[in-house]
């Protein structure tokens, strides 16, 4: 008689774990593709943050005339920018333009572009940089168009596509000497390609970057649904590995800046309300060797560190940099 009752009561736990895990599946399924596809699919949603500050007059006035400076810029040197193109790991072809100076440099600057961002607002920065001496090199990310892919990597697959770009650039010009140049996702980008550069790479910006993109995501999650990480982040997080093929709690650009020897500067604005500038001065603190910061002050949000006023910003990037390259 006990065994009998034994028999029935396993095989009735097993029906209950059985529907368990298939609710607990098609939970993940649903809810945790709805946030892939919301935050790793270019324009599904997680384009569209909510603000939480106005925007800056300085903010406003200072973007139109870097896009002035912009437009005036690429089209005095029309014959100078060389579009070109690169293929991933995994077999994308990720876009991109080469503006070579019109004396030739061995100083090369790539520019990566953040979240659901492009080419576009790389240029912002390029024109300053370009008058400096270097080559620029700007691209769109894997999962920004024109380039190829599904789903934004938030860092973990674009180090390697950067990684590739590099030895591209090294190919071309054994003599390089590159800068590599990010903001928000593309700071984070090049810090997690930070910790195993070669030698021609001299020295790495990351402006904006979060050291932790859990924990980015997490906040996020809080501020945009009001919902806890439990467990909702952790269903995307299984459909990000699926569909993505990266873990986001992997993302972690701390952890490189703490291997990486080449120099890193920080810059952040100090009331950024998306990534903290918090995390910048964690890395800073986690990274050994050569390394500087530079927090702008007032009320610049996410990403505006160049709009605070630009010829500061290009000439404390440039003056950090010029401690690391050659006179050539």
């Amino acid at each position: 008689m006990t065994v009998t009752i034994s028999k029935k009561f396993t095989k009735r736990l097993l029906c209950v774990l059985a529907v368990l895990v298939f609710l607990y599946g098609s939970a993940t399924f649903f809810i945790g593709g709805y946030f892939v596809n919301y935050a790793l699919v270019a324009k599904s949603g997680g384009q569209k943050r909510p603000k939480v500050q106005a925007q800056l007059s300085t903010v406003i006035r200072n973007k139109e005339l870097l896009e002035k400076k912009r437009d005036a810029w690429l089209k005095d040197n029309q014959a100078q920018v060389e579009p070109f193109q690169f293929t991933t790991a995994d077999g994308l072809t990720l876009q991109g333009h080469k503006i070579r100076q019109k004396n030739p440099s061995n100083r090369w600057l790539i520019i990566v572009h953040g979240y659901q961002s492009n080419e576009s607002r790389s240029l912002l920065y390029a024109q300053g940089f370009y008058n400096y001496g270097y080559n620029i090199v700007t691209y769109s990310l894997r999962g920004h168009r024109p380039s190829e892919g599904k789903y934004i990597t938030m860092g973990a697959k674009d180090a390697s596509d950067l990684q590739i770009l590099i030895k591209n650039i090294i190919a071309e010009n054994q003599d390089a000497q590159i800068v590599l140049h990010g903001t928000s996702m593309g700071g984070a980008t090049v810090l997690l390609a930070a910790a195993t550069v070669p030698e021609q790479v001299k020295a790495v910006i990351a402006d904006c970057a979060y050291s932790d993109l859990f924990t980015i995501f997490s906040k996020e999650l809080k501020f945009r649904f009001n919902l806890p990480p439990f467990p909702v982040l952790y269903m995307a997080q299984q459909m990000a590995q699926l569909q993505a093929g990266f873990t986001i709690s992997a993302v972690r650009p701390l952890d490189a800046v703490k291997k990486a020897s080449v120099p890193i500067m920080f810059v952040h604005t100090a009331k950024d309300d998306f990534v903290p500038a918090d995390m910048s001065l964690e890395m800073y603190a986690a990274k050994k060797g050569e390394k500087d910061k530079f927090i702008i002050p007032g009320d610049f949000g996410h990403a505006e560190a160049i709009f605070s006023d630009s010829e500061e910003y290009f000439r404390r990037i440039q003056n950090f940099c010029l401690k690391y390259l050659n006179q050539n």
